[in-house]
């Protein structure tokens, strides 16, 4: 079964799977500052949802190992694209296990509601700012509004501005 990282345990050799800032705020606890506790669904989650998550006939289906290929410029095309990676990700079921291991570490938080954010570890090609572009989730620790706000999170490094930047190359 696959393990969470926690905030006050991560290692440099994490930093390729929990992203810049998830290892700049462990870093920081682990440094003494003040820092709220929590965990990290690290990259290998989030890689298996999207091959296990689309059918074949899904634009997801060779995401890891394809550029989607469609005119930047055709702004139709590109909406229609990121609406539908989008949908594909918020109507597939996250495993029953994940679920209760995500739960079973919200609930160790003793808080009646979480924060969700994206923490990417960005290739030299992708600038840095494109995680400033994705906005945070707030839920209520139950199973339901936990399993949908890390679908909601995940979706949104699928929205067509992501897109259009990727394919542009144009950060600044």
């Amino acid at each position: 079964m696959k393990e969470l990282s926690w905030l006050d345990r991560i290692q440099s050799s994490d930093r390729p799977l929990i992203g810049e800032k998830a290892f700049s705020l462990g870093q920081l606890g682990q440094k003494g500052y003040p820092i709220l506790p929590g965990f990290i669904i690290d990259s290998k989650f989030f890689r298996e949802f999207i091959e296990t998550c689309s059918n074949k006939a899904s634009i997801l289906t060779d995401l890891p190992y394809s550029s989607l290929n469609f005119d930047p410029d055709n702004y139709l095309t590109l909406q229609k694209v990121a609406k539908q990676s989008r949908q594909e990700i918020l109507s597939a079921t996250l495993p029953a296990e994940w679920g209760a291991l995500f739960l079973d570490a919200a609930r160790q938080l003793k808080s009646p509601t979480l924060i969700l954010r994206v923490s990417l570890s960005l290739p030299s090609s992708l600038p840095p700012q494109l995680s400033g572009l994705l906005s945070s989730q707030i839920c209520w620790c139950d199973p339901e509004s936990l399993e949908l706000a890390i679908k909601q999170t995940w979706a949104e490094l699928f929205s067509a501005k992501v897109y259009l930047l990727a394919a542009n190359g144009d950060w600044d």
